[in-house]
């Protein structure tokens, strides 16, 4: 009895195994789920000085809130979340932060070079992939021209 139960169980998971996130304050993040929002996934390292310089830009765009979620990647990963918070505040960050890599559930493969943004249709899909730093009106024109070719 137990083992068709167990069964069920894995048989009506098959297809709902959304990719969960979390953000550095613990906050659900689904990337399939951006309630009509567009999104920017930025990769960053401490090391990498356009992506310092670039920071801003897209702390512009988050507080904007012009239905553009930014959503940032910690490309070295952490080992803890101490240690995501630490490189957070070295980097001055203002949006939410991934607790992991998203490129596998996203089906794209990650970044080689950065910094580089995933621009995200609010269906979940990666339409876009830009590399170099990101200005927060060059983002919000590739985002425009985005829409106008759904439409």
């Amino acid at each position: 009895m137990r083992i068709v139960l167990l069964a069920i169980c894995c048989l009506m998971s098959i297809g709902c195994s959304e990719a969960v996130f979390y953000d550095q304050h613990g906050n659900n993040i689904q990337l399939d789920r951006l309630n009509g929002d567009w999104a920017v996934v930025n990769y960053w390292a401490e090391w990498c000085e356009p992506c310092r310089e670039e920071i801003p830009q897209l702390n512009n765009l988050h507080q904007a809130n012009q239905g553009v979620q930014v959503l940032g990647v910690s490309f070295d990963g952490a080992q803890s979340a101490v240690e995501l918070d630490q490189q957070i505040k070295a980097m001055g960050i203002e949006f939410p932060v991934l607790d992991r890599d998203p490129a596998d559930d996203l089906g794209v493969k990650r970044p080689m070079a950065l910094p580089a943004s995933w621009i995200i249709n609010p269906d979940g899909k990666v339409v876009e992939q830009r590399l170099g730093p990101q200005t927060e009106a060059e983002l919000l024109q590739a985002i425009a021209l985005l829409k106008a070719q759904t439409q």
